[in-house]
């Protein structure tokens, strides 16, 4: 095996440098079509350009449309045959490659998939602002927004080496690369490191899926982002199972991931992961170096396991995502009420349906509803229970098939035995936080997303008191 790994690493690394050479200046025009490429599951479908006379006037027959389809189907294909090079076994997906902004410029992806390698690069950048912070405290800053906070700025690249041709068919080696830079030391630190060093192989026509290495496993379970894509809305469904130690960016862990699929989308999915620092992301980003570290001070393995169904839209049917879950944590997490220290936990339950499929050329394309529901002990955790609902809508105009547009509804409790340990210390200590969140996501360009937000939030810090926020953000996510 090392020798195969050795072998891919070395082809790799000659390949994919020509990527990094290519000038974003290459970048196509702006265009609103959909892309013409396949999609993941969960994602956007694409939509074959059909030549045509814009006039509308009569055309004789000739050669001429018939080689302009041609060439739209070949294209079509090319960046089909990127997008099966994309990292395999996520519950994230994000818009195929044909939506980036380098799409194929100098032929650099084609020529790393004449070799079966793959690479995605994604920048993605938050701000938040709460104007209404007046007669506040300036200092010590709590939440996100009390003052101008860049919440990160983080840059993703993953090369994917398909080791069919070093003997081992139905594999990838994953390789990830993350940097992020931040205002608000909570969010994480100023930070670059390994994102993924991680082997991929499925078994019995993919229907077994193994995935093991060093990665952000929160991509891997439970649905984080609203349509299960971080394009559609800024900020994450829950972060209990974070606060309970499932690693996430840029703070990558050892983990690995076992998947069962059966028939109409069901599946069965179970991991083990080297639980993150249970005294908080920052920490472990301040011991961990550039993300390889297996052993980390209080951690140890997280155990987790997921049920559900999954069928992605289609002319035949409506999406569905029905999935629940529990984790344990079988680390040192400091208790609450001083008596020592006590293993983590939490389980999870969430759904999310296609109410309306206006055109079943686009089968994507509607309104959804879903919902979330999160617990975990009060012992440990600061935050015990979340509920949220949330309606979003895909193509909600139709000149503008790739926009979104998402409203979500949260409720946290907090728990009241560290709220009753905070004010004994005479710090005060909220028992709930309520929010009402708003975005537009707008298609700019091919590979440019741009989503601005408001956010009410009723008790915006666990600590101290604040007058409600309204948050101002603003999302840029771009696909290279």
């Amino acid at each position: 095996m090392s020798r195969v790994l050795s072998r891919a690493l070395c082809r790799a690394s000659t390949l994919s440098a020509g990527f990094a050479c290519v000038a974003i200046g290459a970048a196509p025009a702006v265009a609103q079509q959909a892309p013409a490429s396949d999609a993941a599951e969960g994602q956007r479908e694409p939509a074959v350009p059909i030549a045509g006379n814009a006039a509308g006037t009569s055309v004789e027959p000739s050669e001429a449309p018939l080689a302009v389809a041609s060439d739209a189907e070949d294209d079509a294909a090319k960046y089909r045959r990127f997008d099966t090079l994309a990292e395999p076994g996520l519950t994230t997906s994000v818009p195929g490659s044909a939506d980036s902004i380098l799409r194929d410029a100098g032929g650099v992806r084609s020529m790393l998939a004449d070799h079966d390698i793959g690479v995605q690069a994604r920048l993605s950048m938050v701000g938040l602002y709460n104007p209404l912070d007046t007669g506040q405290p300036y200092a010590p800053q709590r939440y996100n927004g009390q003052r101008p906070t860049l919440q990160y700025q983080a840059t993703n690249i993953v090369t994917t080496i398909g080791l069919n041709k070093f003997g081992l068919p139905n594999s990838k080696l994953i390789l990830g690369y993350n940097s992020q830079i931040t205002t608000f030391r909570p969010n994480g630190q100023n930070t670059v490191g390994f994102r993924n060093i991680a082997f991929y192989q499925s078994f019995a026509d993919n229907k077994i899926e193994l995935k093991f290495g060093i990665m952000p496993n929160y991509y891997e379970w439970v649905g984080f982002f609203v349509g299960g894509s971080p394009v559609l809305a800024s900020g994450l469904t829950g972060l209990i199972p974070i606060q309970a130690g499932l690693s996430a960016d840029p703070a990558a862990t050892p983990a690995a991931n076992l998947t069962f699929h059966a028939k109409r989308g069901g599946y069965l999915k179970l991991g083990v992961q080297r639980s993150t620092a249970p005294a908080g992301t920052p920490y472990e980003l301040d011991h961990n170096g550039p993300n390889v570290a297996f052993r980390m001070k209080d951690a140890g393995p997280l155990f987790i396991g997921e049920v559900g169904i999954k069928r992605p839209a289609s002319k035949d049917g409506k999406q569905i995502w029905v999935r629940a879950g529990a984790m344990y944590n079988d680390s040192n997490y400091t208790r609450f009420d001083g008596q020592g220290t006590a293993a983590n936990k939490t389980v999870y339950g969430a759904a999310d349906f296609q109410l309306s499929q206006p055109d079943t050329t686009q089968p994507s394309h509607g309104i959804y509803a879903g919902a979330s529901a999160f617990w975990a002990p009060s012992n440990v955790n600061s935050m015990t229970q979340f509920y949220e609902g949330r309606v979003y809508q895909l193509g909600p105009i139709k000149a503008r098939p790739l926009d979104s547009v998402a409203l979500r509804v949260g409720y946290t409790k907090y728990s009241d035995i560290a709220q009753s340990s905070n004010e004994a210390r005479g710090i005060y200590a909220n028992d709930h936080q309520f929010s009402v969140t708003g975005s537009y996501t707008f298609h700019a360009t091919h590979g440019l997303y741009l989503t601005p937000g408001v956010a009410y939030i009723k008790n915006p810090s666990f600590i101290g008191r604040f007058k409600d926020a309204l948050n101002l953000s603003g999302t840029i996510y771009m696909l290279l």
